[in-house]
């Protein structure tokens, strides 16, 4: 009778065993399905943040060249301005040489 006892309990915990193990295995399925899960949408939010890289990768060379032709625009109407007020100084000048000499040869200093 101790041996029946004995053998009982052998293949209750057994079962038991199968059982436990049979839950852990399932918990496992699940967690690897879990992280599978996770994998996939990892890629995709990778390949997301790639396209979104190129994009802004685009734009910047984009708007690198348009501030390079902007910086080349501004040098040139620089560049004319200089010349204008350049102009403009030497045209005064002669102004005022002019004026110089009308107001001497209104008085009688002015000789040719």
């Amino acid at each position: 009778m101790k041996q029946a006892h004995l053998q009982r309990l052998a293949v209750a915990s057994g079962e038991g065993r199968l059982w436990g193990g049979q839950k852990e295995k399932e918990g496992l399925e699940s967690q690897c399905q879990d992280l599978h899960n996770d994998k996939h949408v990892t890629k995709m939010e990778n390949t997301r943040l790639k396209l979104t890289n190129q994009e802004l990768h685009r734009d910047a060379e984009s708007t690198s060249q348009e501030l390079l032709i902007a910086q080349q625009q501004l040098q040139m109407l620089q560049d004319e301005a200089k010349k204008l007020q350049e102009e403009k100084e030497m045209l005064l000048r002669k102004r005022e040489e002019r004026a110089i000499v009308l107001r001497d040869a209104e008085r009688g200093l002015w000789r040719p």
